[in-house]
């Protein structure tokens, strides 16, 4: 027994040795138009590395550190995802990773959006003027032949769709399909004490938001509860302060709209978080600003939302923008911690009697106080 027992034990030790020398360093490769999907694509390496380190994501912000390093990564990766965005294909990195994937057999599958298109025939025919600069990837042994087999090839991949409603239940069924596994349905909680307000149309808006919540929810230090709310959801009675993600045309949301107004009456520290690099902070008059919703709310509730604008933007803004080529994991970290220390030593509004006096005065007359 103690021969069967030790022999078993070298077999094991032997077939553990043999799968980590085989085993590719990077369990997933995440290529990604930044500009369309850079927040998706944080939320997706946040969620896939939560599930263990088998699971390990390349994100180029995080890991690249030498541009002429990418496509080996990509050769070195389990499995190549590709986040099928609009204009995806007409970016020449994302391609030659495409392209890579391709040439060196690497699993692949596509997380589609709704409005991707697949290249047509006319795109084979032109390539160097469909993706511009393409011409680039000769010096690293890739040719245009090589790049149109690679499009031709990305129409037999495995596909995802992308989720009409973005939240932590449908990343997790993104995340069971890429890694095989099946993990329970993620817990709201229970009593959440900070409510996180984003467009809910805006894909990027909603994915920054749940990146925000999840980095503040594993920071031990942080100690706050948060929700980022859905479309029908009301502001939480547990809620004593909010973070608002500012995207472009944000203000025209009738949820954010509606969460705003709620907001006037309960008098909450509310910290507006800068998401976009093209956000353009509001000016007076406000109204303009708001004029997207104008036939769905009374003039009294325009006039508070109106008000409220001019309120939150009083506060200085917090940045938090995870499509950016500077926000590396660390850096987010890092500006996660701020937000909560300013939620922490902020308690109240100091303008919020504004929001009394515009029962009684005139809009132009609550500006001019």
């Amino acid at each position: 027994m103690m021969v069967v027992a030790v022999a078993a034990t070298m077999l094991y030790g032997l077939g553990l040795y043999l799968l980590r020398k085989n085993r590719k360093p990077w369990g997933f490769f995440i290529s990604h138009h930044k500009r369309v999907a850079g927040s998706f694509a944080r939320l997706l390496k946040i969620q896939l590395q939560q599930r263990g380190s088998a699971f390990n994501a390349f994100l180029d912000t995080d890991n690249l550190r030498d541009l002429k390093e990418l496509f080996g990564f990509v050769r070195d990766t389990e499995t190549f995802v590709i986040l099928a965005s609009p204009g995806i294909l007409g970016r020449k990195w994302c391609v030659g990773e495409i392209t890579t994937a391709n040439l060196h057999n690497v699993r692949s599958v596509m997380v589609r959006w709704p409005h991707f298109v697949d290249p047509n025939e006319n795109m084979h025919e032109n390539l160097s003027f469909a993706i511009p600069g393409i011409e680039a990837l000769t010096a690293y042994s890739i040719s245009l032949h090589d790049v149109s087999k690679a499009l031709h090839w990305m129409k037999t991949l495995q596909s995802i769709a992308f989720p009409i409603a973005l939240d932590l239940g449908s990343m997790g069924k993104i995340c069971d399909a890429l890694t095989g596994t099946v993990s329970p349905p993620p817990e709201r909680a229970a009593c959440p004490d900070c409510a996180i307000l984003a467009d809910p149309g805006n894909h990027e808006a909603v994915a920054t938001a749940h990146v925000l919540s999840e980095l503040l929810k594993s920071n031990k230090e942080v100690r706050l509860s948060p929700v980022v709310l859905k479309a029908a959801e009301g502001i939480p009675d547990d809620a004593s302060k909010a973070l608002l993600i500012c995207s472009s045309g944000c203000f025209h949301s009738k949820a954010l709209a509606s969460w705003l107004i709620e907001l006037s009456t309960l008098q909450l520290p509310i910290l507006p978080i800068l998401a976009e690099p093209d956000f353009i902070l509001p000016t007076e008059p406000y109204e303009n600003a708001v004029a997207g919703v104008a036939e769905m709310f009374t003039d009294a509730e325009m006039a508070t939302y109106a008000d409220m604008l001019g309120m939150i933007f009083q506060e200085i803004a917090s940045v938090l923008a995870p499509q950016s080529y500077a926000s590396t994991q660390e850096d987010l970290e890092l500006r996660v911690k701020q937000i909560a220390f300013r939620l922490r030593s902020k308690s109240t509004w100091a303008w919020t009697d504004l929001v009394v006096r515009r029962e009684s005065e005139p809009f132009e007359d609550v500006f001019r106080v």
